[in-house]
């Protein structure tokens, strides 16, 4: 991360820095308490936190300046990327390691700068680049670690034994 934030910090991009340690520091805390109440059901309180976050930054929103034909594709986004991915962080935080959910959620990064440069052609620094690998290569080589597997077949979790 430091490589990426490193590279940014040249552009004179502060705010959307800022704005990106905010995300960072939220999701922190969204993990924390996802794990803290292991037990309950917290799907209540993400569709709790996700109303609230729609209200608060629905005031903030130009609905006539998105295109009639884009508001398909915000729908789908907000569903599929947004409602579906807090599912599933919600529902897995509960079952693997707080640092395991971290490394994965981290796996957003270079996966996010991919669909940028793919979809929208622009090219990131250099060392958005490198950083992005390096997250690639230390979630891959956790993701190993955490797995062992028997000459058998059958894979099982090294955490679970």
């Amino acid at each position: 991360m430091t490589v990426i934030v490193l590279g940014s910090i040249a552009g004179g991009g502060l705010r959307g820095d800022l704005l990106a340690f905010g995300m960072t520091f939220f999701m922190s805390c969204l993990i924390v308490a996802i794990r803290f109440g292991a037990k309950l059901d917290m799907i209540p309180s993400a569709l709790f936190a996700s109303l609230l976050c729609m209200a608060v930054t629905a005031p903030l929103a130009s609905i006539t300046s998105v295109p009639a034909g884009d508001l398909g594709y915000l729908a789908v986004f907000g569903v599929t990327q947004l409602g579906l991915g807090m599912l599933l962080l919600v529902e897995g935080a509960r079952r693997i390691s707080p640092p395991s959910v971290a490394l994965i959620g981290s796996l957003n990064i270079p996966f996010s700068m991919l669909w940028v440069w793919l979809w929208f052609a622009e090219v990131p620094a250099v060392q958005t680049l490198w950083g992005g690998c390096i997250i690639l290569i230390t979630v891959t080589w956790h993701m190993k670690k955490d797995f062992e597997f028997d000459p058998q077949g059958d894979s099982t979790c090294a955490t679970a034994a």
